[in-house]
């Protein structure tokens, strides 16, 4: 579903949240850490920052982050 920044912080300073990417019949989470603007960790713990929020798109919202976010390995 579509997520605005607003969403993200108001589900607390650190949150999980699902994904739609099943690995072996699990399916992952990142964690979203608000408390100095927005860090996404993977599942491998790489960690992203939103630089740029709710950026319009055809089928919902974007969130510019600074590094790729990998599924599980």
């Amino acid at each position: 579903t579509k997520k605005l920044a607003a969403d993200l912080v108001a589900a607390g300073a650190t949150s999980l949240q699902p994904t739609l990417y099943n690995f072996e019949n699990t399916a992952t989470t990142l964690t979203l850490n608000t408390t100095a603007g927005v860090k996404i960790t993977d599942e491998a713990l790489n960690q992203a920052a939103v630089t740029t929020a709710n950026v319009a798109a055809s089928n919902g919202v974007i969130h510019v982050v600074d590094k790729v976010i990998l599924p599980a390995p």
